[in-house]
């Protein structure tokens, strides 16, 4: 049957795994194969049984023969086993049993049979149990092969046992036993026992290991590589042991050390050399000390292994990890340093190993695609030919060494290919060497460099930072590369708004730290960085110049910055400058003038100048020359950040060294377009174009150019802020580095008669035939045009970060240098008009920032404007001297820095001139300046710049907007001509226009004030309706503010005239321009737009209107027809909200508010006034509105004003009132919570949101003083509590409401308690209340929001408790109709269910379950002392005792039962105890919360208890007692089934503490009398003692399983005990 098992089986997982596993449908296929080609007759005669014992006995070894002889058969099974699959690992396990039991596996495959058994140890309990009957014919039939691996095994748990006795041995303080007695070179020791032992055990290791005999242990021999696994094991648990003892010490040096060098130095086998590896480091780690000598041999070993042909490959990967590891402990790389390098006696190890490093990373450049420049590492060949194109075409940046690689298809360095899948260390179950990644080595180079500066940098930059700045600011010296995009912090101001600048704090120099108790540790640190840098140096720019992915040139430049970080916070300058200039020079990619062979043809270059000449009335900051930034790739901007980074880092201490990094900083901006849009623009370009390749190669390979770019622009911008935290003289030599990047242009240079730039002129010349000047000289002015324009924007960009600093007096060199610097640069007529122009407008900020800064005193803002009026006269002087010819474009330029400089002086003197005490005759002298050099004829004024015309009012928006603004001064000047405006009879009568000018007509001759006033306020209404919204817009702004500048001169008559001619006629004209607007059938954009812009016109109005009633109402209110006048008002608000527009409703209802806001008292305005405006209210919700915008939907505003006007309203109302609207109040709260929208950035989790406060604070204005109103006020919080639930299952986006449920328990809490006593049915009201707040708890866990603590469900709790507490006293006194009774108790046991339940599997943090447990147990317990005995009352009906002992019993199961032992629904509630089942195998686990279910328990029993014999407790207990037989018959049972199959293994722990408990509560309980039926026909009579009666069977079976467990055998004999005692047996 073997041959026709193994064919099914195969056939199965052949077919089963046709689409899950390819692999092993393969494997099944060719053994399904192999099977065939078995002998058929031999199965055939063992199947049939005709033949004799002996040819059976034949065929089978045949047959064993045949299988064991193809080893390819079992892959399918162990394929199978691999997956996990319990379909697939079922049938395999099936045959690898049936083949270990007719001996069928070679021995060569047991190992891999063993692994596929363990990988079946986590499925099903059917294929475990598949496993275990395989084992004992496995151990049976392969004894022999089987027991070298379990001798070793023994072997090494008792060399582990006897180091541990040493070390407990050395733990006690016991002396006695020190009389062994062990020779080394130090003298005779006296050791005790077990060290004896333990000396003598690793004497004899270290023996056989090397080969020879043992002289303590009686073995013969020892497998070298087992012997390196047992000493690796010893020393890594027990190091610190053997540090203690000398002896041990000396057994390593005498026989160890020397094994392991002699192994290193020769030809080992690949799997011995790992072992030795690896215990090598294991000793450098841990015994470094102890074994100084042997281990300073192994690492000067190590390094020679390293060099090229100086060993195999795959030991040289070995070394390199070794020193890897090595490197990424830097405690230990400095112990070695000062141990070896240090000591003139030794020999260097860190400083040969680095050196070494230099040697590797350069000898084979192809590999490691070593080019000009560093690029993104490619797989397939087929990249090749893209690289070869950009090359090809002349692409800066690409590296050509990469392309003729044809050792191996990957070029440079990856984690994709250059990483093995494991470390070389790790192999420990291999035997011959894996194939090494060609790149392997020079990886792990890189990682040693990056641990090497990495460790550097985590020791010492802490040592840097000053000790009053640690506790309030991050060190912001350890900036990387990684986070260079944050924004840095803002620097704090001293409470006086000033702060000295020259005795800032600048970085502490480590070294100078000479008290501190690590300094020899730094001192050993800052020798390394001093004695490294030069191969650290050049080890990394061969590797910056080498072809590797984005992770690993990420790690070389965050170890470069860092090592540089930590050299210049040392003071040590050259490396410092060393790595620097080296970081700069690969942030600019190679071939700078390279970028020439690319540009634009001359053509193109002059009709860029002439277009820009044209085009741009004022200086550009930017020549039409922009060539470089095409060469510039992500590599470059990687380096430049982590140069400006360092920059930020080293500020204080780089001195003339800025220029290294502002000039880098100047070459990158070249090649760097300067907005995104030209970005866009230049990425669109032809394939052809060198910008677009470069990018596409760039993105190809995964890096962003255009995220590089803004990162890098971040960072520039960071470093300039930086600027700001430098002490003086530090900054000094920035701002001195960064001006000495302007260009230096000599007096030959200027053109006389040809115009150097034509920006400025006044008329661009027509072209004409001329010789076009010289290419290189045309690219090379456009280059420094643009290092000049660098250098002005970057001085605009550091003095605006250091406004303190230039406006405080002790760093007055600062200012003076800017001052000096910029009057140099505008006045130079050698330099560019552009870089000219731009110094004058830096110096316009400069001037004018520190002149109006209010931050110095009074007596230093004097000085500092006279100072700076000084500035500008020196300014404009130097424009006229030094050059007596100019060509007119230098004239030109000459009158604009003038203007500039008139504009500086404008803005202080309007900022400041009222309290300007001095400088007066300066200020004269600049002005008069302007007039002296116009008489001359020399220059042009500079205002004769500005030409006036004059075009029509109704086409020019401008003078349509300053013509509107003149009615404001015409109404001022004839309010002041009149005291007050007085409106007579037949004035404050008018209505209209008409009439109005009839009144005007009329009175021709001697037309009041009054009237000439009103009739300029109506033909400004008239511009209120122009098609124009600019226009329209600042017409009504004009004339709201005209009325509430003289709102206090009208009286009642004029209010009433003012509003029936301005006021109603602008909003009626609103009205009826967007009724006709949409009346049209078709809506196109054009309709909207105008539709838009007149309902922000009807804002405008409703603002202007609402705010003229709220200053102006008690005078208004005077005026007999002022109700009218309201009416009319809100008539037009209505019509307004029936435009559906949440931004006009918002509008609306703010105007209401601050009119109703107004009214103090409710007496002082007619109740028809309130009722008007409540009417308008209730039918104008605004939560269904939409935007007048195109954004999303967020109508917050709107019903934040809808929610306050109602508070205005309720305000004005009598009490009675407002009950009687209650049901229609609540009803528009309900919408406004429901419909509400929640803003992006906001949520209303922990907080309620705006409106949400807005429902809650006008839910408290009504009272609830009538039956009706008490309920809907109930009904409505009790679904506010409700409403994140309800959410949930309809979701409202943006919305959870959990918040307001949490102050709608609150809310309902304090309604209840204080209208309990006073209502007619309180038993109805606490229903409702607990009906909502059992939600909450009965979700504990599966309904979850993140927020602030507490949890919904725990507030709830607490107001349950509360509620009943306060309210329980006075309910048991009410009658009650059944009805009402049993609804309020099944609430009642509800919220208990809900307390004592908890899906803990659903809980987001476990670590929260235990105090949510004791929580909920204190609660349970509350609520029985509120609920027992009264829930066994008997107007409660059964079914309610029944749910609570039924909750009670379910959640007091400390483990799940087995569901064939609970009744079926068929069933009685007993009977499941009687059915049968199989014992489980498995351990189940205990509930999370088991200390509720003890407590539930003890419940349990209290029920069933006796008490006082009162019906309420004989019916309670009547209901617990058939539960109580269930609980315990549960656990007996469990242990009965399950117990025997553990054969000698224990009972769990928690099984059997819960057992034992209830076993003593069933011997301790006294049951009631009445709560269990006495036993028909058993002749057994007890009172107290009937539950155990039915439990006797049940513990007789316990104790026939019950073997070696004393304590539960007791339990069950004093169970017995009692049953003998009460039933008198």
């Amino acid at each position: 049957m073997t041959v026709q098992l193994l064919t099914n089986e195969l056939t199965a997982l052949f077919q089963d795994s046709k689409r899950k596993n390819q692999d092993l449908r393969n494997a099944a296929e060719k053994s399904l194969g192999e099977l065939k080609a078995l002998p058929q007759t031999s199965e055939a005669q063992l199947a049939a049984g005709n033949s004799t014992n002996s040819h059976m006995l034949v065929v089978k070894a045949d047959l064993e023969r045949d299988l064991k002889n193809r080893p390819i058969f079992l892959r399918p099974f162990l394929l199978a086993c691999g997956t996990r699959n319990s379909k697939f690992a079922g049938s395999a396990v099936i045959c690898l049993q049936r083949l270990v039991l007719t001996k069928a596996l070679a021995q060569e495959s047991l190992d891999s049979v063993l692994e596929a058994f363990r990988e079946c140890t986590s499925l099903a309990l059917d294929i475990q149990l598949k496993v275990l009957q395989a084992l004992p014919s496995l151990l049976q039939n392969y004894s022999d092969a089987l027991s070298d691996k379990l001798l070793a095994a023994a072997f090494e748990q008792l060399v582990a046992s006897t180091f541990e006795q040493v070390a407990l041995e050395d733990g006690s303080l016991d002396d006695e036993g020190s009389n062994a007695e062990v020779t080394t070179p130090e003298g005779v020791l006296k050791i005790r026992h077990n060290a004896f032992d333990a000396y003598r055990l690793l004497n004899d290791i270290c023996l056989m290991t090397e080969g020879q005999r043992p002289q303590f242990l009686a073995a013969g021999s020892l497998s070298q590589n087992f012997g390196f696994e047992l000493i690796e094991s010893v020393l890594s648990n027990y190091a610190d042991t053997t540090m203690a003892h000398p002896e041990q010490i000396h057994v390593l040096r005498l026989y160890l050390m020397p094994l392991i060098l002699k192994i290193i130095a020769d030809k080992a086998p690949f799997a011995t050399t790992i072992r030795v590896m690896r215990l090598l480091q294991l000793i450098i780690s841990r015994l470094l000390f102890a074994l100084a000598p042997e281990c300073g041999n192994a690492l000067s070993l190590l390094n020679r292994t390293v060099e090229l042909d100086a060993s195999q490959s795959w030991k040289r990967a070995l070394a390199m990890e070794v020193f890897r590891d090595l490197h990424a402990d830097h405690t230990l790389m400095r112990n070695v340093y000062e141990h070896y390098d240090e000591n003139d006696q030794r020999k260097d190890i860190i400083r040969d190993h680095l050196a070494s490093l230099v040697r590797l990373a350069s000898e084979k450049p192809n590999i490691i695609g070593l080019g000009q420049q560093s690029s993104m590492s490619v797989r397939k060949k087929d990249d090749w030919g893209d690289q070869a194109a950009l090359q090809a075409g002349g692409i800066v940046g690409t590296i050509g060494a990469a392309i003729n690689t044809p050792e191996s298809e990957a070029s440079g360095i990856s984690t994709q290919w250059s990483m093995p899948r494991t470390p070389y260390l790790e192999l420990l179950d291999k035997t011959e060497p894996p194939s090494l990644p060609a790149t392997y080595l020079y990886a792990l180079a890189v990682t040693c460099i990056s641990n090497f500066s990495d460790g550097l940098g985590k020791f010492l930059l802490p040592f840097t930072s000053p000790k009053e700045n640690k506790s309030k600011k991050q060190d912001r010296s350890t900036e990387e590369i990684d986070n260079s995009d944050m924004n840095p912090p803002e620097a704090t101001k001293p409470p006086s708004g000033r702060r000295s600048f020259k005795a800032k704090k600048v970085p502490v120099n480590p070294l100078s730290l000479k008290d501190h108790v690590l300094y020899r540790q730094i001192q050993t640190s800052a020798h390394m960085v001093d004695k490294c840098w030069p191969a650290l140096l050049a080890t990394s720019s061969t590797f910056l110049n080498a072809t590797m992915d984005s992770d690993f040139f990420h790690a070389l430049i965050r170890s470069f910055q860092k090592f540089t970080q930590v050299a210049g916070l040392l003071g040590l300058a050259t490396p410092r400058d060393a790595f620097l200039t080296t970081l700069a020079k690969h942030s600019l990619p190679i071939g700078r003038n390279m970028a020439l062979m690319m540009r634009p043809s001359l053509d193109q270059l002059e009709l860029n100048e002439n277009s820009d000449a044209e085009s741009s009335p004022t200086p550009s900051k930017r020549s039409s020359i922009d060539l470089g930034y095409i060469a510039m790739a992500p590599r470059n901007l990687l380096c430049l950040r982590a140069l400006l980074n360092l920059g930020i880092a080293l500020g204080p201490l780089l001195q003339s060294s800025w220029s290294i990094i502002l000039e880098t900083l100047q070459q990158a901006e070249f090649m760097l377009p300067k907005s995104s849009k030209h970005r866009l623009r230049t990425a669109r370009q032809s394939s052809q174009t060198a910008s677009s390749q470069v990018v596409s190669e760039e993105s190809k390979n995964g890096e962003d150019f255009g995220l590089e770019i803004l990162a890098a622009d971040t960072a520039a911008s960071r470093m300039m802020e930086s600027s700001g935290d430098l002490p003086d003289e530090a900054f000094l030599d920035f701002v001195k580095c960064l001006s000495s990047l302007m260009r230096k242009v000599s007096s030959e240079d200027i053109a006389t008669d040809e115009p150097r730039d034509g920006l400025l002129s006044p008329q661009t010349p027509a072209k004409k035939h001329q010789r076009a000047p010289s290419l290189s000289a045309t690219t090379n002015e456009g280059f420094g045009l643009q290092g000049d324009m660098f250098v002005l924007e970057k001085l605009d960009y550091v003095l605006r970060c250091n406004t303190n600093r230039l406006i405080n007096t002790e760093s007055a060199a600062c200012l003076n240098f800017f001052i000096k610097q910029l009057e140099t640069s505008l006045s130079d007529h050698a330099s560019n008009s552009v870089v000219r122009v731009q110094a004058a407008e830096t110096m316009n900020d400069l001037v004018v920032m520190v002149a109006t800064s209010k931050e110095s005193t009074l007596e230093e803002q004097h000085i500092l404007r006279k100072q700076m009026f000084s500035a500008i006269l020196t300014s404009i002087s130097a424009l006229y001297t030094k050059v007596r010819q100019r060509s007119k474009d230098t004239q030109n330029c000459d009158v604009e820095i003038h203007r500039i400089l008139l504009e500086a002086l404008r803005s202080i003197l309007e900022h400041c001139g009222d309290s300007l005490q001095g400088g007066w005759d300066t200020v004269f002298a600049i002005i008069t300046s302007t007039f002296d050099r116009s008489s001359t004829g020399e220059e042009e004024l500079p205002l004769s710049r500005f030409r006036t015309r004059s075009p029509q009012l109704a086409q020019d928006l401008n003078i349509s907007l300053t013509t509107a603004t003149f009615f404001a001064n015409v109404s001022g000047f004839l309010q002041h001509r009149s005291d007050q405006l007085t409106f007579d009879h037949t004035l404050s009568s008018c209505t209209s226009d008409d009439e109005l000018a009839l009144v005007v007509e009329h009175n021709s001759s001697r037309t009041p004030l009054s009237a000439l006033w009103l009739l300029l306020m109506s033909r400004l209404k008239d511009i209120t309706v122009d098609e124009r919204l600019e226009v329209r817009h600042s017409a009504l702004h004009t004339l709201f503010r005209i009325f509430s500048e003289c709102g206090d001169d009208l009286s009642s008559q004029a209010w009433r005239a003012c509003f029936n001619i301005i006021i109603r006629q602008t909003l009626d004209e609103n009205q009826r321009k967007y009724n006709k607007l949409n009346l049209k059938s078709v809506a196109d954009a054009k309709n909207n737009t105008l539709k838009s812009d007149w309902n922000q016109t009807a804002i405008v109005i409703v603002n202007g209107t609402a705010g003229i009633l709220a200053s102006n109402l008690s005078t208004m209110k005077e005026e007999q027809t002022f109700s009218e006048t309201w009416r009319q008002f809100l008539q037009y608000l209505r019509c307004f909200l029936e435009r559906g527009v949440q931004e006009l409703s918002n509008a609306v209802f703010a105007g209401l508010v601050s009119v109703l806001e107004e009214i103090e008292d409710p007496r002082m305005m007619s109740r028809s006034t309130v009722d008007e405006a409540w009417t308008v209210w209730k039918e104008s919700n605004p939560a269904s509105h939409s935007s007048n915008s195109n954004g999303p939907p967020n109508n917050q505003d709107a019903l934040l004003s809808y929610l306050r006007s109602l508070s205005q309203i309720l305000r004005l109302r009598d009490i009675e009132s407002r009950t009687r609207i209650a049901d229609e109040v609540i009803e528009e709260l309900q919408t406004c919570i429901v419909n509400a929208n929640v803003g992006a950035y906001s949520n209303d989790i922990d907080r309620a949101t705006p409106v949400q406060q807005g429902v809650l604070e006008n839910l408290k204005m009504i009272p609830a003083t009538s039956p009706a109103a008490l309920s809907h006020i109930v009904c409505f919080i009790t679904f506010l509590v409700r409403l994140p639930y309800v959410q949930n299952k309809v979701k409202q986006p943006g919305q959870t409401h959990l918040a307001v449920s949490k102050t709608a328990i609150g809310l309902l809490q304090k309604l209840v308690i204080n209208h309990s006593a006073t209502t007619s049915n309180p038993h109805d009201l606490i229903t409702q209340a607990l009906d909502a707040l059992a939600e909450p708890i009965q979700l504990k866990y599966t309904w979850y929001a993140d927020g602030k603590a507490p949890s919904l469900w725990k507030p709830a709790t607490s107001a349950v408790l509360e509620i009943l507490q306060t309210c329980m006293p006075s309910l048991l006194k009410v009658r009650a109709s059944d009805e009402d009774m049993k609804a309020f108790w099944e609430q009642v046991v509800r919220v208990i269910d809900g307390v004592v339940t908890a899906k803990c599997e659903s809980c987001k943090s476990e670590t929260n379950i235990p105090e949510d447990q004791s929580f909920d147990i204190d609660a349970f317990h509350e609520l029985q002392k509120l609920t027992i005995p009264t829930l066994g009352s008997s107007n409660i009906p059964d079914s309610v005792h029944n749910t609570y002992a039924k909750i009670v019993f379910e959640k007091s199961q400390i483990h799940e039962p087995d569901i064939d032992d609970l009744a079926r629904p068929d069933q009685q509630l007993l009977e499941g105890l009687k059915n049968k089942r199989i014992g489980r195998t498995y351990n189940v686990p205990p509930t999370p919360r088991i200390d509720m279910s003890y407590v539930l328990l003890d419940e349990l029993f209290s029920l069933v208890a006796v008490h006082d014999g009162s019906p309420g407790r004989v019916r309670l207990a009547q209901a617990a007692a058939p539960y109580l037989i269930l609980r315990a018959g549960l656990t007996l049972k469990a242990y009965v089934l399950d117990h025997p199959l553990r054969g000698r293994a224990p009972q769990p722990s928690s099984q059997k503490r819960e057992m034992i408990y209830v076993l003593r509560k069933l011997v301790e309980l006294d049951c009631e009398p009445n709560a269990f039926p006495d036993a028909e026909g058993a002749g057994v009579v007890s009172r107290h003692k009937k539950h155990l009666y039915r439990l006797y069977p049940l513990v007789m079976r316990a104790i026939k399983v019950t073997v070696r467990d004393e304590e539960l055998k007791r339990a069950l004999e004093e169970v017995l005990e009692a049953v003998g005692d009460d039933f008198g047996i």
